[in-house]
């Protein structure tokens, strides 16, 4: 499957992962094996985020995985939001991917008679989901698409509304995948200042300043000469009445190198927009969790939007308060979770 990377995906993890409290091996594996006894390990790491329409819990279920290990899922909520953008990726044929970031330390546990316990916790980055897919299909034509970068505002787009007009989104805010060209203004005493213009579908919708141009000009002679049409994500706000353009892409001098000399970037083709996508089914029934180490253990397959950060239940607290001439001793019992009846298949 190609790789669909996500736009923003470069930004800091932001959206909380669940259900990682039960999947200690599986989050283990992906970091390289469990930390050192109170060292905490952190790592930011390449994610993919599958859905799960087989999933027997849920079939909105969109799963997080890490080197190939199902670290947790994304909340139900979550799920429910992000599933149309998420569904229309993979049946495009691609893997919707983007950056995690992974927490974990074993400590004691006092409250578990003083055994050693695994903590974690998982976040992913991601924009809203009117902001994962582009309004409109990539350029016809060979092309590469720059990396994700910083806002730059088009000029001029209030000339081109009747262009524009047509990639507003109904949420008033939007992604789009615009061309970049190389032009030349031309001043009265002959001076010459190059510049970049926009275009969306082939029509011009704008430029950027000669100066903001200077920090793209590189990157697009560059992609050029190799007879590419230089790419990039877009950002589109506005209404009925009138919309603004930004350009978001990375500069000449935050390009590396790998990029440059590299296959072209092109962007994935995705089907059409719909109600409902055909995605195939990617479930994968994970191994019950070992009961000695949590009393609180789901059964196979946990339920996407379970929370908890560490395996683990909890007993009584002592609490022994002394008053003069009397002893008084409380217990206070706190919540414990209940077992979940395991089906009769598991």
């Amino acid at each position: 499957m190609a790789t669909y990377t996500l736009p923003g995906s470069n930004n800091f993890p932001n959206t909380e992962v669940v259900g990682e409290s039960w999947r200690e091996k599986q989050i283990a594996a992906a970091i390289g094996g469990k930390p050192r006894l109170d060292k905490e390990v952190e790592q930011t790491l390449p994610a993919l985020l599958v859905p799960e329409p087989d999933n027997p819990y849920d079939p909105n279920a969109i799963s997080v995985r890490v080197r190939g290990h199902v670290v947790g899922y994304l909340s139900k909520e979550d799920a429910a939001r992000y599933r149309d953008p998420i569904h229309r990726i993979a049946a495009s044929g691609h893997e919707a991917t983007t950056t995690a970031r992974i927490w974990a330390v074993v400590r004691k546990s006092y409250d578990n008679q003083g055994k050693a316990r695994f903590f974690s916790s998982v976040r992913v980055a991601l924009g809203e989901p009117h902001l994962l897919v582009p309004s409109n299909g990539r350029p016809p034509s060979a092309h590469s698409v720059l990396p994700w970068g910083g806002a730059v505002q088009v000029l001029g787009e209030e000339d081109h509304f009747d262009v524009l007009f047509n990639h507003v989104p109904k949420e008033g805010h939007g992604l789009a995948i615009v061309t970049l060209h190389k032009d030349v203004q031309r001043l009265k005493n002959g001076t010459e200042k190059p510049f970049i213009e926009v275009r969306i579908d082939g029509e011009r919708i704008g430029q950027l300043s000669p100066t903001t141009s200077a920090h793209l000009l590189p990157v697009v002679e560059h992609l050029e000469a190799a007879g590419l049409h230089p790419a990039a994500w877009a950002t589109v706000k506005g209404s009925s009445l009138a919309a603004q353009v930004t350009v978001q892409a990375a500069k000449a001098t935050e390009v590396s190198d790998e990029w440059l000399h590299g296959s072209p970037s092109e962007f994935p083709a995705l089907v059409a927009e719909a109600a409902r996508y055909s995605v195939p089914p990617a479930y994968v029934e994970e191994e019950t969790p070992d009961r000695n180490a949590s009393s609180t253990s789901p059964s196979k397959g946990t339920t996407p939007g379970t929370r908890g950060s560490a395996a683990g239940g909890s007993g009584c607290l002592g609490l022994i308060a002394l008053i003069p001439g009397i002893l008084t001793v409380a217990l206070v019992r706190r919540a414990v979770p209940k077992h979940r009846a395991r089906k009769p298949s598991e």
